[in-house]
């Protein structure tokens, strides 16, 4: 690893099996939320540290740029905290910082694991992940609800299933196709998780958005999977888009997918769209889409209200009365912490993504580098549309798509 090194030739078993916690806990939140919420991980975050940590670590100038504006974004968020600018509970900063954690994970543990410790912590992902899923569909099919999948402390425990949890599937599912379409071995596996992820999402789940990003995702893996060049791929997916929306007709193609779904939920969603496409108009679509497009725009408004606000924000808050729409990611820190905090962010960001290609040592001209780049796309489309700074969201960019895919390589 040319980054963060260590005086130490293996790594320890207890860093393997305390990060293997953190993931079940966020994976399996019931434990977590029947205990202190997410500050459940806090100890276990320390003691992973503690124990990885030990020997002398050495980090070059690339990482030291990263390590910097980690430490002054974070320096930024508490002392807004402290001193009152933003009035969000300490709850949500363990959230976001649970993101950061398994980045650090990846940074840390992947480059230094042996492969037996890789593979226990590969299995526990694919187990939490789809007893959780398992779990949904079966109180779904039972009882008509579904578990309330967020580590924060929650009375309505039977509340829709969270859409980071969803959105997690989904680009699990995504790196499944890719281990399909590669894999030599254990095919039947990556396509049986491939198929519970996709159906976890269209029946339980039932995020209208998802679904449109998953169909948009697959669409792009399976084009990226021949050896052409990059701008004849893209065009191909445009030209996907283009077929799908204009020559068979936006209209019927979306009715087509309600009835086969089922899902009136989805269908309602669906219907926003198609009212939407009509009028040329996103308020026109009514209901949770017009909603959404109001909360990013509250959050742009926001920062480019005055000139203080554009510069340095107005701090996290969440509630029913306040100047920050909290439903995007890359969109909500703009009027949050400004064009000071803003730019940390999607560095870092960036930066973590670039890590994910760094780890899978792949050449960018081969498929398989496209395919993950599409994966690594949908997640930052994702972060506009909503919110995915969360651990669940990062075990699956961070552990198990790098672990996943540098297995299928191993096979070649």
């Amino acid at each position: 690893m040319d980054g963060l090194r260590s005086n130490y030739h293996t790594f320890p078993w207890v860093s393997v099996y305390l990060l293997a916690i953190l993931v079940l806990l966020n994976e399996v939140p019931v434990i977590a939320r029947s205990l202190l919420g997410n500050a459940t991980e806090v100890p276990f975050i320390v003691l992973f540290f503690l124990f990885t940590l030990r020997g002398k670590i050495s980090i070059r100038k690339e990482n030291f740029r990263f390590a910097l504006c980690f430490a002054i974004l974070w320096a930024l968020k508490l002392s807004y905290k402290m001193l009152g600018i933003s009035s969000t509970g300490w709850g949500i900063y363990i959230n976001d910082f649970t993101y950061y954690f398994f980045c650090f994970a990846m940074l840390l543990a992947l480059p230094r694991m042996d492969e037996k410790q890789k593979r226990f912590v590969f299995a526990v992902i694919i187990i939490t992940v789809l007893f959780s899923s398992i779990q949904n569909m079966i109180l779904h099919e039972r009882l008509g609800s579904r578990l309330f999948h967020s580590l924060s402390n929650s009375t309505n425990v039977n509340n829709i299933t969270s859409t980071q949890f969803s959105s997690a599937a989904m680009l699990m599912s995504g790196t499944s196709l890719i281990c399909f379409l590669h894999g030599k071995k254990k095919k039947y596996l990556w396509l049986v998780l491939f198929i519970v992820l996709i159906w976890f999402n269209l029946t339980v789940a039932e995020r209208a958005i998802n679904m449109i990003m998953t169909a948009i995702m697959v669409v792009m893996i399976i084009i990226f999977n021949r050896r052409r060049r990059i701008i004849v791929n893209l065009l191909l997916v445009l030209m996907t888009v283009i077929f799908v929306v204009i020559i068979l007709n936006y209209g019927v193609v979306i009715d087509y997918i309600s009835n086969l779904i089922g899902s009136d939920r989805i269908t309602m969603k669906l219907n926003q769209i198609k009212r939407a496409f009509d009028a040329g108009d996103i308020v026109a679509g009514g209901g949770s889409l017009a909603a959404r497009y109001r909360l990013y725009m509250l959050s742009v408004r926001t920062w480019l209200s005055s000139f203080t606000n554009f510069l340095v924000g107005i701090g996290e808050h969440y509630g029913s009365h306040n100047w920050i729409g909290n439903h995007s990611q890359f969109l909500d820190v703009l009027g949050q912490y400004g064009l000071i905090g803003a730019p940390l962010l999607f560095y870092v960001v960036a930066w973590t993504l670039k890590k994910v290609f760094f780890i899978l040592q792949v050449n960018k001209g081969i498929p398989i580098y496209r395919q993950v780049s599409a994966v690594c796309a949908i997640f930052v489309i994702r972060g506009i549309l909503g919110v995915v700074m969360c651990g669940t969201i990062a075990i699956q960019m961070f552990l198990f798509l790098p672990l996943a895919v540098s297995y299928v390589l191993k096979e070649d």
